[in-house]
């Protein structure tokens, strides 16, 4: 069901126009601090991170996001970190004003796919405070977690996201259906030499010993 979804959803967001892509509820970004949905790395790359983000507008209380990539043959998830909000003895981040989270996770990782699962988000909906260390002020949204992965080979991996039966959830509205951004990383093959270079290089190199011969 999520790769099928995968791919409708990847479609959907990649012919879409530019203030779609701004109201975007979950979204990837390869920067920490502000929204960059692709990105371009050499095939000397051996690792990076994707980044997970809500917008800054949008209140749950309960959070079920599966999220993955279409191919672990250029990317491999290996690992991920949460950034939870006022979380009670976590000691990652302090509390916001209208409440916090009492459970974020990440889990159920594979090479190519994990799991996001947030509950308890005390008041109805009560969005966080911009002033929140969680905030991102470039990518206009509160950062969620951080994904780590290998690089495998040269080409193109896109990431995307599909809700868990769980559902997200605000509890004064009920059910929500967020917009779900994407995330297109390519991983480019580092050149090799062309043999006219290499004729050339090794024709300055015979001149050269011929000089100092």
């Amino acid at each position: 069901m999520f790769i099928a979804r995968f791919f409708i959803v990847a479609a959907f967001v990649m012919t879409s126009s530019p203030a779609f892509v701004t109201a975007q509820d979950f979204f990837f970004s390869f920067d920490e601090n502000s929204r960059a949905p692709t990105q371009t790395l050499s095939s000397g790359t051996t690792s990076s991170t994707a980044y997970i983000f809500f917008d800054v507008n949008f209140d749950f209380n309960q959070l079920d996001l599966n999220f993955g990539t279409d191919n672990s043959g250029v990317v491999a998830i290996t690992g991920g970190r949460v950034h939870n909000p006022g979380a009670a003895g976590s000691g990652t981040q302090p509390s916001a004003p209208g409440g916090f989270f009492t459970s974020l996770d990440l889990d159920q990782l594979t090479p190519s796919s994990g799991r996001l699962f947030a509950t308890s988000f005390l008041g109805s909906g009560v969005p966080l405070d911009s002033n929140s260390s969680n905030f991102r002020e470039g990518a206009n949204g509160f950062l969620l977690a951080e994904v780590d992965f290998d690089i495998i080979r040269d080409g193109t991996a896109n990431f995307a996201f599909d809700v868990g039966r769980l559902g997200v959830i605000n509890d004064g509205i009920g059910r929500l259906t967020p917009t779900l951004g994407t995330g297109s990383l390519t991983v480019e093959a580092v050149p090799e030499p062309s043999s006219a270079v290499l004729l050339i290089l090794g024709a300055s190199g015979m001149v050269a010993r011929r000089r100092r011969a």
